[in-house]
């Protein structure tokens, strides 16, 4: 199994939906640091799993454009969900899988059938992190 990875740094805000009293549940915002790891079984005829540069452009797409600069609550794309970092990294995930194997123009014809994402971390500060693995 190969296994690369990328990290892209954002700021956004947001404000969680909590059952109990948290300076959470005020709008507040961070710099967040997310990492998408992908893995595959083969590598290309590049000798890649994924060219980094192109992937650099999969998660800009999918998660600057979506997200930086932006109030998580209004996003659309997000579906009403409760912003949480944990909530972020699993529609991450999902979101940077569907668009490598959709329609984005700068996919080119060499995209192993083996290749996910595998893991993504979302940092919402220096401490605090969220894991998925899907």
């Amino acid at each position: 199994m190969y296994i690369v990875s990328k990290r892209i740094e954002i700021s956004a805000a947001h404000k969680l939906a909590l059952p109990y009293d948290s300076s959470c549940r005020r709008l507040h915002g961070h710099n967040w640091v997310i990492e998408v790891e992908i893995s595959c079984e083969a590598l290309t005829i590049c000798g890649m799993v994924i060219d980094f540069t192109w992937l650099k452009e999969v998660m800009e797409r999918v998660i600057k454009d979506t997200l930086d600069h932006k109030c998580l609550n209004d996003v659309e794309e997000l579906g009403g969900m409760n912003p949480t970092a944990e909530n972020l990294a699993k529609w991450i995930a999902t979101e940077v899988q569907n668009y490598i194997f959709g329609d984005c123009p700068e996919k080119d014809n060499e995209i192993p059938s083996s290749l996910r994402v595998t893991k993504v971390i979302v940092q919402e500060s220096a401490g605090n992190k969220a894991c998925y693995i899907p």
